[in-house]
């Protein structure tokens, strides 16, 4: 295993206020009889521990949450195309329309960010790192062989099959359990879709990042917010502007 220390500006999670600052519930244990391409990546494939995931930057938290809204295919669908196709009508009056590659103005009623200090004595595992990677291949070889996937990709960040993430996540949280590695609070993994965009999953328990600190404030991210802004532009989305058109 490669082990990394808490990025020095600290991390960033951005969200809801009723979840910014939230371990949520773990998942449910998975089925591996068939590919699972929707949900977060990396939940543990047992439904044992809770993880969230973080940024080094802002502007790749608030990306993340926003993310959502670009045209990605989803089985084949882009998002705002899959929720369209549940409705049996036309938005509720004062709703807006969704338009795929716009985010919905109602986002930034409800958008807040958190910073998580650098100076946190915890250490995550590089995803991404050959070390890391061969570890992984030894431990889930005959796992992976049995689902008829495998080998594991050099950017599992990009693996569309959350039974293989999920396996990983449980396999990394398991081998860390004893504390050989250090304090481990979670994994790295490598900047998407920019390579400064790197995130880490935080893990719980052992809750080594305190998201409800007394020292943690949400902060509001406001629609003119710079790192929104350049968010978008990474990803390749139009903004609603003041009057409720969709500006740059």
């Amino acid at each position: 295993m490669h082990i990394v220390p808490m990025p020095q500006g600290g991390l960033y999670r951005a969200g809801r206020w009723e979840d910014v600052q939230v371990y949520p519930p773990a998942s449910r244990p998975i089925g591996l009889n068939r590919p699972l391409y929707d949900g977060f990546r990396w939940e543990d494939a047992l439904g044992h521990f809770k993880t969230v995931k973080c940024s080094a930057s802002d502007e790749a938290a608030i990306g993340r949450t926003i993310a959502r809204y670009r045209p990605a295919k989803i089985e084949g669908h882009g998002v705002v195309a899959t929720i369209k196709r549940f409705m049996s009508g036309p938005p509720d009056e004062g709703q807006p329309e969704l338009v795929e590659g716009v985010v919905p103005e109602d986002v930034f009623d409800d958008l807040y960010s958190i910073h998580i200090r650098g100076d946190k004595p915890v250490v995550f595992v590089d995803i991404s790192h050959q070390d890391t990677l061969s570890s992984l291949e030894n431990q889930l070889s005959g796992t992976l062989s049995a689902l008829g996937v495998g080998p594991l990709s050099a950017n599992l960040a990009r693996e569309p099959d959350r039974r293989v993430t999920r396996l990983v996540a449980r396999a990394v949280y398991s081998i860390c359990a004893d504390g050989r590695y250090g304090p481990v609070a979670g994994i790295r993994c490598p900047g998407q879709p920019d390579a400064s965009w790197e995130s880490f999953v935080v893990w719980s328990p052992p809750e080594l990042v305190d998201l409800a600190s007394e020292d943690l404030v949400p902060r509001w991210v406001a629609r003119w917010d710079p790192d929104l802004i350049a968010a978008a532009r990474t990803l390749g989305l139009r903004l609603p502007d003041d009057r409720g058109g969709a500006g740059a």
